[in-house]
C-alpha cells in the first residue's frame, strides 16, 4: 500500500509524494513544479528542497528545506538515478555481444 503525503516544494505549489515500497519507487505529482538541476554537488553551496545534483556518478534529489550535506552521507538526499557502468565495462560487454549490436544500440550502424 502506498502513502500519500502533501509536501510544499520550492515552486510554492503543493506536491503529493507517494512511496510505493514494493516497487521501491517514489512518485511526485505537481502540475506547477519544475525539476531544477544544480550541476555537480559543491561543498560550498546550499541546496534547497527539490534541487537535483550529480555526485559520484549518480543523480540525487534534495529532501529538506536547506542543506550543504554531501549526497550519500546524509538523509537530506534521496538517490534518484544510480550510477551505471563505466565505458570500459561497456566495451568488454560489446566484445561479448559483437560490434554490430553495440553500433545498432547507439544508432551508429550504417543502414544496409
Amino acid at each position: 500500500m502506498s502513502a500519500l503525503h502533501p509536501k510544499a516544494d520550492m515552486c510554492g505549489a503543493t506536491a503529493h509524494v507517494r512511496f510505493r515500497p514494493k516497487a521501491d519507487m517514489l512518485e511526485i505529482d505537481c502540475a506547477n513544479c519544475q525539476l531544477r538541476y544544480m550541476g555537480v554537488w559543491n561543498a560550498d553551496q546550499y541546496y534547497v528542497l527539490g534541487n537535483f545534483v550529480t555526485h559520484a556518478g549518480s543523480l540525487w534529489h534534495c529532501n529538506v528545506q536547506q542543506t550543504m550535506a554531501r549526497p550519500g552521507h546524509s538523509k537530506d538526499w534521496q538517490l534518484a538515478v544510480k550510477r551505471g557502468n563505466d565505458a570500459r565495462q561497456d566495451a568488454r560487454y560489446a566484445r561479448h555481444i559483437g560490434h554490430g549490436a553495440l553500433a545498432a544500440a547507439s544508432g551508429t550502424e550504417d543502414a544496409a
